[in-house]
């Protein structure tokens, strides 16, 4: 070793224990904040959309292709619908829920819902808790039926749309705590590593 790298490495090792115990105990603080983060609980179903024919038109309107197109419009129009905040907004107050923000951009992360097949629409609501998730989630569903039941009332008399609604399921995300603190220990002790360079670096004399 050079005098200079043999400097580095003398002051690593005499800090080593410092950088260490650093690291230990902000590991054991992110493993405590982690086992104390509660699992969000998610609930999936899907619309599965259809055209019908409300009454017969008098002249050719539609084959196969077009009426694809349209449940393939429709269909994006519904995914879009179910994230709305006055349609989420509905779906608690019917739920008797209490909403816990009043941000419209939080309020829209509560549901998401896409369009991942010309007729089909998977939905997801999301909560703190299985009970809350389940209600907002069939909430919602009678929410938008009487919006879809309200369009068709008021829309185009030609097109109407049908619209199923599969059974739900739910599920659980929990954070990794093993993944938390692992990443938590490693990074203090890379940083504690750097800085311990950058403090030697800094000394008056030391060239490379």
């Amino acid at each position: 070793m050079t005098s200079t790298t043999q400097i580095y490495w003398d002051e690593i090792k005499r800090r080593l224990p410092l950088a260490l115990l650093a690291s230990f105990v902000v590991g054991v603080a992110a493993y405590v904040v982690a086992i104390n983060i509660e699992p969000t609980y998610q609930v999936h179903f899907s619309y599965i959309v259809s055209l019908s024919e409300r009454e017969a038109p008098q002249e050719y309107t539609f084959d196969g292709y077009y009426a694809l197109q349209a449940t393939d419009l429709f269909a994006a129009t519904l995914a879009k619908w179910a994230q709305t905040p006055e349609v989420i907004v509905a779906a608690f107050e019917s739920a008797q829920v209490p909403l816990q923000t009043e941000d419209p951009h939080q309020v829209s992360r509560i549901v998401r819902a896409e369009k991942t097949a010309p007729q089909l629409v998977q939905v997801t609501v999301s909560d703190a808790t299985e009970a809350r998730t389940r209600a907002v989630a069939n909430s919602l569903q009678q929410v938008m039926q009487q919006n879809i039941e309200r369009y068709h009332a008021e829309g185009i008399p030609a097109l109407q749309f049908r619209v199923v609604t599969t059974d739900s399921w739910v599920g659980k995300t929990a954070v990794s705590v093993p993944i938390i603190t692992i990443a938590a220990f490693v990074l203090v002790l890379f940083l504690g590593f750097n800085l311990i360079l950058l403090l030697v670096a800094a000394r008056p004399g030391i060239r490379e």
